[in-house]
């Protein structure tokens, strides 16, 4: 690969990279080449993209790949939208105690994360849905947000939306404690139980299920 030295000190002042010596001009060039297909509209650039973020530990050193990345958590597909997920909550909190995130890095991510409203945390739910070994991941990133509760309870109310997702997000208000979220619990519990008592009501398992969870949140979020 050939590296123009001008273009690539360019490219390193925009990805964050001009004050870490250790990256090599290629690998520069390399995650340049991948953040710019990571956001392609073809599906295997992103995944190739988001391949080589992740073997370069690009997310660990750059607060622009960082950004690019949580924008991301919206991602049509949703395999790639759960390594996304999965990346971003290592990035937080690494696995392997010898990594080493930079600083800008976090601030970055918790800046961007804490800004997250209905569709990111409903595509954040949608992940656990499809994959049940990313709950804490999915947890991790909804516990910058302090909002996030509010619109979990949003998503709960919302009986257009599909049963498990409403499940899921009772289970991450009640377990993170989104204590914000408590009046509209209480109101949602209410008129659950309003039609769980009224035979004429289409009351049904699944619905007996949230009823529970909702429950089981309410007694979280009251505990002292």
């Amino acid at each position: 690969m050939n590296v123009n030295p001008i273009v690539d000190t360019q490219r390193s002042g925009l990805i964050g990279l001009e004050t870490i010596t250790t990256v090599k001009p290629e690998t520069i060039a390399e995650i340049w080449e991948a953040a710019e297909a990571f956001i392609s509209p073809e599906l295997t650039r992103r995944i190739w993209g988001l391949n080589c973020l992740i073997k370069q530990q690009a997310i660990y050193i750059s607060p622009l790949v960082a950004y690019l990345m949580a924008t991301r958590l919206a991602e049509p597909d949703i395999e790639l939208r759960s390594r996304i997920v999965h990346t971003l909550a290592n990035t937080l909190s690494p696995m392997d105690r010898t990594t080493t995130v930079q600083e800008a890095v976090v601030n970055v991510l918790n800046n961007y994360l804490k800004s997250m409203r209905t569709r990111m945390i409903f595509s954040l739910i949608q992940v656990v849905d499809f994959d049940k070994s990313l709950e804490p991941d999915v947890a991790a990133l909804l516990s910058v947000c302090s909002f996030a509760g509010g619109h979990l309870a949003d998503i709960l109310a919302n009986r257009d939306i599909s049963i498990n997702i409403r499940k899921q997000a009772a289970i991450f208000i009640g377990r993170i404690g989104f204590l914000d979220a408590l009046p509209a619990m209480e109101k949602i519990a209410f008129r659950m139980e309003s039609r769980k008592n009224n035979w004429n009501s289409s009351f049904n398992d699944n619905d007996d299920e949230l009823y529970i969870l909702v429950q089981d949140a309410l007694l979280n979020l009251r505990a002292p």
